[in-house]
Order: C-alpha cells, then structure tokens, then sequence
C-alpha cells in the first residue's frame, strides 16, 4: 500500500521513470525497520497520502466518485487503528468546508461516515472488543485537571512536539511549504486554506490527547508522539511532491 501510494500521488510527467525516482528518494529518506515491521502506522500514513490527492482533486475539479474514495479510505483508516477515528472526524471537517462540494453531498457523505463510526462502535461492544487495553481516558481524570497541571504538560508536549516535528522530514518541509504559501500574496488558494485547517485541528489533537490522558506525561510522549507526527505528515506528501514537481519543470531536470 505504501508503494502503490507514492505512484498513485506522483504528479504526472512525460518520464515514465519519475514515479520510481520519488520512490527511491521517498524510501531512502524515509525508511526505518520499525515502520515497515508491521505497524498499522504506515498504513495511515499511506491512506492519508491519497486522501490528500483526492481532497486536492475535489477543490480543481468536482467528481463525485473522489468523494467516494475519500469516505471509502476514511472507514480504512478508523478500522486500522483507534487514533483513525480522529483522522475520520478531521475528514469530516474538510469535507464540508470544500466550496465545490453540493450542501446535499456533503450532508449526505457526513451521515455516512458518522454512520460507518457508529456501526463500528455497535460492533465493538457487541462482540465485547476492547477499544484500548489500557484505561489511559477517563471522566473522573479530566474532572481533577486544573490549570497549574495543564500548563505543566503543556510544557512537556511542546519541546517535544517541535522535536519530532523537525525530526520528521516530511512534516516540516510541509510545515515551512504552508507557512511560505500563506505569506506568499500570489498563492491564495482553497487547498492552503484546507492544509492549514488539518494542521490545527491535528495540533488540537496532540494537545488535547496528551493533557487529557491519566499517564505519565513524559513516557506517554516518548512512546507515542514521534509515530503520531509520522504518520500526520502523510497529508503533507502530495503538496510536496506537487512543489518538488515545478521545481522539476521550471529547471527541465527530467
């Protein structure tokens, strides 16, 4: 899926050997044992590689059947992992904010996968499936939070986070692309607008996963953050791509 994703994503060019160049540099920049050991976090991170080309797709010209993809790989990636039902509902999000999207569509297409949610969740208790063996979440927890320890793990979470965002080559060369497309005047556009959207509500995301769950803040960062950031940057991978094309282009490398 992680091969089929990278040419699936690779801008069109007349060199039929420039999908296995982004390949072979995606790889070579990219690949680490761990990753490719079994982890369902490469998965998402491959399913979110090409829910960014459809999202791309719907904004320059609206097909129907992008939309269906897109709702198709968001039930492929809250199935693979629980942390995937956040990536559904940051979906949702997108979704409705695309202007090319009818009212009709994306009401249509939100009772889907809220529906596609709730089935899972159905099934889940039905059969008795622990959503996660360790109860790190819960009601009486986030009731004794107070803003001395908030504050605290903020300051935990962002040293952190800023390390393994600028270790992650993928997530801050896409963090500086969107800071340079939104300070540059003549790129304004409906896809910087939806990438700047993901971002923050992924940010929200860490934030609020890591101030509300009852673990050791330090060893819950350690053990998670750096795959959370992971696979986020597969969102980034098509804009990039889309970038390092142009420069192609312009300079006639290929």
């Amino acid at each position: 899926i992680f091969t089929f994703s990278i040419f699936y994503i690779v801008p069109k060019n007349d060199n039929k050997f420039l999908p296995f160049f982004y390949l072979l540099i995606t790889l070579s920049i990219f690949y680490n044992y761990e990753l490719f050991s079994g982890l369902h976090e490469i998965m998402i991170f491959s399913y979110l590689m090409i829910i960014s080309k459809y999202l791309y797709n719907m904004i320059v010209a609206r097909n129907f059947f992008y939309l269906v993809f897109i709702i198709f790989y968001i039930n492929l990636i809250f199935w693979t992992k629980t942390e995937g039902l956040v990536y559904a509902f940051i979906f949702l999000i997108l979704i409705n904010l695309i202007k090319k999207i009818e009212i009709r569509e994306k009401i249509i297409s939100s009772i889907i996968i809220l529906s596609l949610i709730l089935l899972k969740t159905l099934i889940y208790q039905y059969y008795e499936i622990n959503l996660n063996a360790q109860p790190l979440y819960n009601y009486d927890y986030i009731k004794t939070l107070n803003l001395s320890l908030i504050i605290e793990k903020i300051r935990y979470i962002i040293p952190w986070l800023a390390y393994y965002s600028l270790s992650n080559i993928f997530f801050v060369t896409g963090l500086i692309l969107i800071l340079y497309q939104n300070f540059n005047k003549e790129i304004k556009n409906e896809h910087i607008k939806l990438l700047n959207v993901y971002l923050f509500l992924f940010m929200s995301f860490i934030f609020s996963a890591y101030i509300l769950r009852e673990q050791d803040i330090i060893y819950s960062i350690r053990t998670t953050m750096d795959r959370l950031v992971m696979t986020s940057s597969g969102f980034f991978l098509f804009m990039i791509y889309q970038n390092i094309n142009k420069i192609i282009q312009k300079k006639k490398i290929f």
